[in-house]
């Protein structure tokens, strides 16, 4: 995969997706929101870790300069 998130973009997904999964799992929402909470936190989390966005492929957006796609590859 293409690495297609970069630093910055990376950090907010990483700490958006902590504090989503946070929230789903211990704040006091009904069900639904919960799981979506979670659901979209985890989605998040799995962009920032893999440094792979399949919406940003799709839109055409990269964030992840040459220097970050040179050291995600390896």
């Amino acid at each position: 995969m293409k690495c297609n998130v970069g630093g910055t973009d990376r950090a907010i997904r990483l700490a958006a997706g902590i504090t989503a999964i946070g929230l789903g799992m211990f704040s006091p929402m009904n069900r639904t929101a919960r799981i979506a909470a979670v659901t979209l936190g985890s989605a998040a989390l799995f962009s920032a870790i893999t440094r792979h966005c399949v919406l940003n492929e799709v839109l055409g957006i990269d964030t992840c300069s040459p220097l970050e796609a040179a050291e995600a590859a390896v």
